[in-house]
Order: structure tokens, then sequence, then C-alpha cells
């Protein structure tokens, strides 16, 4: 039944969110259906599945980096009014609980990465979420 419900269209399962909210199968796949909105931007779906509880943090594919490392990574390959779609996922994120200050599996947090690249909207975003230029996970 998992597998069915992460294979629904993210249109259907937003048509469908009053009554899958209260499906325990359902409410296990939120953390699949986050990690499928911040990988194709789906806002309304991640607003869905956070409202339900899924962790803003972790990726499910990808737990060595968490979500704000992978915004980061799209943030910097795309062109600036892509850009301006995830900042809004990174505030968003941010807003749920996750961790401006999150090292990822290179030693960096998506902060770092930000400063290092030029990326100063989205290190803004970071600093104002509690993300310090101070505090290096690194020596």
């Amino acid at each position: 039944m998992l597998s069915d419900i992460v294979k629904k269209s993210s249109e259907d399962i937003l048509k469908d969110i009053d009554e899958l909210r209260w499906d325990p199968e359902f409410l296990a796949c939120t953390e699949a259906l986050l990690d499928r909105a911040v990988e194709l931007l789906n806002y309304r779906l991640a607003v869905a599945m956070l409202t339900l509880g899924a962790d803003a943090t972790w990726r499910e594919s990808n737990h060595v980096d968490g979500y704000l490392h992978s915004l980061y990574w799209t943030y910097a390959n795309q062109t600036t009014t892509h850009g301006l779609d995830v900042l809004a996922f990174v505030e968003l994120l941010l807003t749920h609980g996750a961790d401006p200050n999150q090292v990822g599996a290179n030693n960096y947090r998506a902060f770092d990465l930000a400063l290092m690249s030029g990326h100063h909207g989205f290190a803004e975003k970071l600093r104002e979420a509690g993300a310090t230029p101070e505090l290096r996970p690194f020596g």
C-alpha cells in the first residue's frame, strides 16, 4: 500500500489530502512525499507534508545531507527567477524546524557553501534562521 501511495501524482495527493490525512499508511509516507516535493519544488505538496508532520531536515533518499543542502545545489545551478522559488522553500523548511547549521557529508553546512560561492540571498535566509558564520563544523 505504501508504494501505491507514493506512486500517486502530487496533484492526486493534494486533491485527496482531506481524506488521506487520516490514513496511517499515508502518514507513514510523508517523508518520502516531502522528498519528492523538495526535489520537484512543489511548494503546495511540501506545505501539506510539513503540516502533517514530515521532518523538515532530512531527505528520505539521501540521509547524508539535508534538504537545505539539496536546495542550495538547486539554487546554485538555477536562474535567479527560479532561485526565488528555492528561497521560498528554504524559508518554508526553516519555519518548520530545519536546522540552519546542519552539517552535510562534505563537512560543510548549506550556509557555508552559500557564503563561499557568493550566494548571499541564500546565506541570508539561513542567517536569519540562526546560521552563524562563526560556527564552523570543521577545523
